[in-house]
C-alpha cells in the first residue's frame, strides 16, 4: 500500500508520509499471538512471567541501587581519568567514562554485560606520575575490589537470583496445574 501510494504521488494530499505504512508490517508478529491459544505449555509459561512480574520489578529496584552506588563511586575514584596520547586506554573512550553520572552508569551497564570490562579496569589501573593530578595513587589497589565486587554482584548474584524467582513461580504454576489436573480427575472417576 505504501509503495503504491509513492507510486501514485499523492504525497502532498496525505496527511503523513506513506512510507510509514510499511511499519504495519510489524504487526504480522501478532500472529503468533493466536498460537497462544492451542500451546498451554507456553500460556503457562507467560502466565508464570505476568506473575512473577511484581518481584523482578522490586529486583530492578534493587539493580537500580547497585547501579547508582556504583556509579556515584565511579565518579569520584575515576572521573579525572582522560585518555590521550600519553595515556592511551584500551577500554574506556569517549562512550565508556566515569567523567560524569550518566556516562558512569552506562559505562557500568556495558561492564554488567561483560563487554570489555577487563580493558577498562585495565586503564584504571595506570600508574600516577607526581606531577599528575588527575589520578590517585591508591587506584591501583581499589580498581580492583570496585570491578570485581560489580561484576561478582551484577553478573552472578543479581541475575541468578532474577532467574530463581522466575524458576520459583513456574515450578509453582506447575504444581497448580498439576493439582487441577488430579481434581479433573478425580472429579471424572466420582462421575
Amino acid at each position: 500500500m505504501g509503495i503504491t501510494l509513492e507510486e501514485i504521488e499523492i504525497n502532498a494530499a496525505l496527511p503523513i508520509n506513506p512510507t510509514i505504512i510499511r511499519i504495519m508490517r510489524v504487526l504480522r508478529i501478532a500472529r503468533v499471538l493466536k498460537l497462544l491459544k492451542m500451546a498451554t505449555g507456553m500460556r503457562a509459561l507467560l502466565d508464570t512471567v505476568v506473575q512473577a512480574l511484581p518481584q523482578v520489578g522490586n529486583l530492578g529496584l534493587l539493580f537500580m541501587l547497585l547501579f547508582f552506588i556504583y556509579a556515584a563511586l565511579g565518579v569520584e575514584l575515576f572521573g579525572k581519568l582522560v585518555c590521550n596520547d600519553e595515556n592511551p586506554c584500551e577500554g574506556m573512550s569517549r562512550h565508556a567514562t566515569f567523567e560524569n553520572f550518566g556516562m558512569a552508569f552506562l559505562t557500568l551497564f556495558q561492564v554488567s554485560t561483560g563487554d570489555n570490562w577487563n580493558g577498562i579496569m585495565k586503564d584504571t589501573l595506570r600508574d600516577c606520575t607526581h606531577d599528575e593530578r588527575s589520578c590517585l595513587s591508591s587506584l591501583q589497589f581499589v580498581s580492583p575490589l570496585y570491578f570485581v565486587s560489580f561484576v561478582l554482584t551484577a553478573q552472578f548474584v543479581l541475575i541468578n537470583v532474577v532467574v530463581a524467582v522466575l524458576m520459583k513461580h513456574l515450578d509453582d504454576s506447575n504444581k497448580e496445574a498439576q493439582e487441577d489436573a488430579e481434581m479433573d480427575a478425580e472429579l471424572e472417576l466420582e462421575m
